[in-house]
């Protein structure tokens, strides 16, 4: 939906002023638009929704750290970013202690097609080391590592949600499988010695 970016200006300058009329007008003029941002990634309704609300409470409470508002859509999607960034990595770490045997499976499946580890990771136990090792990778890989396999999303959609380029995406993804694989490796040297 294109938008009237002038008139969005002039809401959030309203905004800045105590309208809250104001508010009410920019929420129901952008709201979709970050629902839609937040139910891509998130892929539940309910983590969506809970995004946007957080979205539009974030902004309302700092609605004066936007410089420049004719980029409030930019700005609020920013903020949608952030927070499901943040709630990624809580899914992430919940998976890491929480994980059901499928998606212990569906890890290793994963993690072992594609760093070509063959049967070191059958077990359960080895599901969970590996969830670990994710947990101890930089945050940027350690989130597409989260959206590419847990989410399901391909490394065009993450480059959207993360404002950057696929080729950044798929480096992150290269080197946090290779990061993996080091570790492992090498805690099977170690075990040998």
């Amino acid at each position: 939906m294109p938008y009237d970016y002038d008139a969005l200006a002039e809401l959030v300058h309203r905004i800045k002023n105590g309208d809250m009329t104001a508010f009410r007008s920019l929420y129901e003029q952008t709201q979709k638009q970050i629902y839609y941002f937040a139910l891509k990634v998130m892929r539940n309704k309910e983590e969506a929704e809970d995004i946007l609300q957080e979205t539009y409470i974030s902004a309302y409470r700092h609605i004066e750290k936007c410089k420049n508002d004719r980029a409030i859509v930019k700005w609020l999607t920013s903020i949608a970013y952030n927070h499901m960034r943040d709630r990624l990595a809580v899914l992430a770490k919940a998976n890491q202690v929480f994980v059901r045997d499928t998606e212990e499976q569906e890890i290793l499946n994963h993690v072992a097609d594609d760093v070509s580890l063959e049967d070191a990771f059958i077990r359960k136990e080895d599901a969970k080391h590996i969830l670990v090792l994710v947990e101890q990778l930089p945050e940027k890989q350690r989130l597409a590592l989260f959206m590419y396999y847990f989410k399901g999303l391909s490394a065009a959609e993450i480059a959207e949600i993360c404002d950057c380029k696929e080729n950044a995406v798929n480096k992150r993804l290269f080197d946090a499988r290779a990061a993996i694989k080091k570790k492992i490796q090498q805690e099977e040297r170690e075990e040998q010695s």
